[in-house]
Formats: structure tokens, C-alpha cells, sequence
């Protein structure tokens, strides 16, 4: 007889799917170990409390082994997955300046090549904005190329980085946009400095140069 039918239950880790659970009655599959899950509203140390009292007045001679809280569990199944995590984080996050410096290593040598053709360019009526406009275009297309190919290297690594995700899925567009963006905009604070020098060349100088 089947009394009712549940969802399965990830006992050992989030990463791991469930293998399918059994309840048994008690009387027909008795144990000496016992895991009760309870839920309340009072303090993690009040509940604590009442619960051993309410298992003294069932059998004193019971003791309760361990006693801890769900949150407590889930952070030390995470535990591992979190530590690499931060360290991808870390390394995520030195990656992203040694690129923002990159960039503006390259957008001031391409702006300092460009010195005379700007010069020129202000001689014969371009104002200060459209120079800048120019320098950042070009950082923004340098960016734009390595977001292009970052976003199908992190598509095609994602298997790699299954055991680290819980619920999110490996190309979720938000994620995906909201990192993509996020470059964009170093690349353009990378190329806003070689945009202002740019515009502050003297044409005359260029030109006599």
C-alpha cells in the first residue's frame, strides 16, 4: 500500500540529486539512531531546550547526540564549493584589472600614434568631443572584441564549473548580461584618461612637429 508519493531529497549535498527515499514505520524498521527535523518560533537555544525537555518526558533515559541548525548543516556541506568560489572570485577579480590595465595600455599607445592625425583633425574643425568620442569608440570596440570572445569561452567552460552552481542554470542570460555590461563599463573607464589627453593636444604643435 502506498500512503503517499514526494519530491526526492538532496540528504548528502546540494550538487547531489536525489536517489530516491523509503519511509518506513518505525515498528517495521527500527533504528538506534534517529534524525528528527523540527521547525519553531522561538530562539535557536529556547527551541533546543524545549525540544530535550519534551524527550525527557517521553524517556529519560534518551539523549539527544547532536543538535544543530539547517543553516549550520548547508553551510558546512557548502563549505568546499564556497572556498573555491572565493578563490574564482579573487582571481575573477585580479583578472579584471590586469584587463582594465591592458586596455589602457593599448587605447594610450593607439592615441599617441593618432597625435598628429588628431591635431590635424582640430585644425580643420573637429571640436574636443568628437576626438574623445573617437579615442573611446576605439576602447569600447577592444572591449566589446574580448567580451565577445569571453562570453563563448565561459559558454563552452561551464561543465567545468557544474558542482559550484545550485539553481542557477550555466548560461543564465542575467548573469550573462550583467557581467558583459560590467566589462563594457571597465573599458570604457580604461579609455576615458588617453580620451582626455587626446583632446588636449595642441594642433599647432602637432602639426610644426
Amino acid at each position: 500500500m502506498v500512503v503517499g508519493v514526494i519530491e526526492g531529497i538532496r540528504d548528502v549535498s546540494p550538487d547531489r540529486p536525489s536517489g530516491g527515499q523509503v519511509f518506513w514505520p518505525f515498528q517495521q524498521s527500527a533504528r538506534w539512531e534517529l534524525t528528527w527535523l523540527v521547525r519553531g518560533e522561538f530562539d535557536r537555544s529556547d527551541l533546543i531546550a524545549a525540544v530535550r525537555r519534551e524527550v525527557r518526558e517521553v524517556d529519560a533515559d534518551l539523549s539527544i547526540a547532536t543538535v544543530s541548525s539547517l543553516v549550520a548543516l548547508l553551510h558546512a556541506a557548502t563549505a568546499e564549493a564556497r572556498f573555491v568560489a572565493m578563490l574564482g572570485t579573487i582571481f575573477s577579480g585580479l583578472a579584471l584589472g590586469l584587463a582594465a590595465h591592458g586596455l589602457y595600455s593599448v587605447v594610450t599607445y593607439l592615441a599617441v600614434q593618432r597625435f598628429r592625425e588628431m591635431g590635424l583633425r582640430m585644425v580643420l574643425g573637429a571640436q574636443a568631443n568628437d576626438v574623445l568620442k573617437r579615442v573611446l569608440w576605439k576602447g569600447l570596440q577592444l572591449g566589446a572584441l574580448g567580451v565577445a570572445l569571453g562570453l563563448v569561452g565561459s559558454v563552452a567552460l561551464t561543465r567545468f564549473l557544474e558542482s559550484l552552481r545550485y539553481g542557477v542554470s550555466p548560461r543564465d542570460p542575467v548573469t550573462l548580461v550583467a557581467v558583459a555590461a560590467l566589462f563594457l563599463l571597465v573599458a570604457v573607464a580604461a579609455s576615458l584618461l588617453p580620451a582626455l589627453r587626446a583632446t588636449r593636444v595642441d594642433p599647432l604643435a602637432m602639426i610644426r612637429s
